[in-house]
């Protein structure tokens, strides 16, 4: 499908189809940077980018579009793009947009947000995971097109969030975060999301907030957000106490650069894991680390979990694994292994039971002496900021133990509550 344009001079424009695919999807998403439309195309050359720069421009000369310049400094900046009046008269006649939906006042106000930064990052998110899960369809939605209403008579939205992306009845609600927001404002949107959830028993809800970094370009410097992520994370794990956590809410704090790929992990239904698989590859990787380094001392012997936790222990709380460790024979210690998935606050939840059982064994018929928390790739464990510094904890990442099997394996310890040093198993 092609579509000819023609001015008051009758010189014309012709719309090709994958262009009118992105009109339709800048109408979407209500406001986009030119490298974002880019990546949507697929786009990858310096020819291919400046080709779509001179399109960009004729788009915005007839009005299909409307360019606006955001600064950066040094006189460097980058365009972003809404639709124009001509672009939504267009989309409307050829019925890809219903006339409910073609009010181009309403598109006029999304051009000069007081937050430009907080949109544009927000649309850094959106655009990579519709476009690298374009074959499952994910749909995108702008909050305010499909409100979150407690009933059918409620004219207030119950929930805002900053964008919701939704595939197979799994749902991701976006909060992007600019450091901003105090705890009591998270405290209030968190008490929205369990109720939400609730609501909702038959989806399941992944709310995801997102540090912004300096992935994206703005006019501020927003630096290392590892602190900043490891706080969110800890104030949202704080927002639980004392009441019910819905089992179909999930909640990650995440870094806006990592984003993007654990969202689609979620989509997928790869994460977060179940006890059975999170168990499996804790077995698989730890079987092959013995098998293969000859560097690495010690031997692991698997014990059943009614060996050392008591009945009052609570089965969702538990660690994934307990092993006996010895070396050339001699019984070292016992540790208490956890599969880590970045960013998912509930493991929090089960960190921080686990390091009171260490130290005050309430609810273990023996001593468990350490935990070792275990990712499966080195960006998981490099990235990832846990939020509260926890004194037994060791950490470390099958991808690492994979790629060297002629050394002591690599461990890591919390030097603070956001940040991570290499160790031996010794230490």
């Amino acid at each position: 499908m092609e579509y000819r344009l023609l001015s008051e001079n009758r010189k014309g424009i012709i719309i090709k189809e994958v262009e009118m695919d992105l009109l339709k999807m800048i109408f979407n998403q209500r406001i986009v940077t030119s490298e974002q439309i880019g990546y949507w195309l697929g786009l990858k050359s310096k020819n291919e980018f400046a080709n779509l720069r001179r399109r960009l421009t004729k788009f915005t000369a007839y009005r299909l579009l409307v360019r606006n310049k955001y600064p950066l400094v040094d006189g460097i900046f980058f365009y972003y793009y809404r639709i124009g009046s001509k672009g939504i008269s267009i989309l409307k006649e050829l019925g890809l947009i219903t006339p409910e939906e073609s009010s181009y006042s309403t598109y006029k106000r999304i051009g000069q947000p007081a937050h430009m930064d907080h949109l544009l990052a927000t649309q850094q998110v959106v655009i990579q995971v519709v476009k690298d899960m374009e074959q499952a369809k994910v749909e995108s939605h702008y909050p305010y097109d499909s409100l979150f209403l407690r009933n059918k008579d409620d004219n207030k939205p119950f929930l805002v969030p900053d964008w919701v992306l939704s595939c197979q009845k799994k749902n991701v609600y976006i909060e992007l975060d600019t450091g901003t927001e105090r705890m009591s404002d998270i405290e209030h949107k968190m008490s929205r999301y369990y109720e939400w959830a609730s609501m909702n028993p038959d989806q399941v809800h992944n709310v995801f907030f997102i540090s912004l970094d300096e992935s994206f370009r703005t006019t501020k410097f927003y630096g290392d957000r590892r602190r900043r992520i490891g706080n969110l994370r800890k104030g949202i794990l704080d927002t639980e106490e004392g009441k019910k956590v819905p089992q179909n809410l999930n909640v990650y704090s995440v870094a806006l650069k990592r984003a993007s790929k654990i969202i689609q992990k979620v989509l997928r239904g790869e994460i977060p894991l179940q006890i059975d698989s999170k168990k499996h590859r804790l077995r698989t990787g730890l079987d092959v680390l013995i098998d293969m380094n000859n560097c690495f001392p010690y031997q692991f012997t698997e014990v059943g979990e009614e060996a050392y936790y008591k009945p009052s222990a609570p089965s969702s709380l538990r660690l994934d694994l307990i092993y006996d460790v010895f070396r050339e024979g001699v019984y070292v210690e016992t540790v208490g292994m956890m599969y880590l998935e970045e960013g998912l606050v509930s493991t929090l939840r089960i960190l921080d039971y686990a390091n009171v059982q260490v130290e005050e064994r309430l609810d273990l018929k023996k001593p468990i002496h350490r935990i070792i928390g275990i990712y499966e790739t080195s960006l998981e464990s490099q990235h990832d900021v846990l939020g509260i510094e926890y004194s037994n904890l060791l950490i470390a990442d099958h991808e690492t133990w994979d790629k060297d099997y002629e050394s002591q394996p690599t461990f890591y310890k919390q030097t603070s509550s956001a940040n991570i040093v290499e160790v031996t198993y010794d230490h």
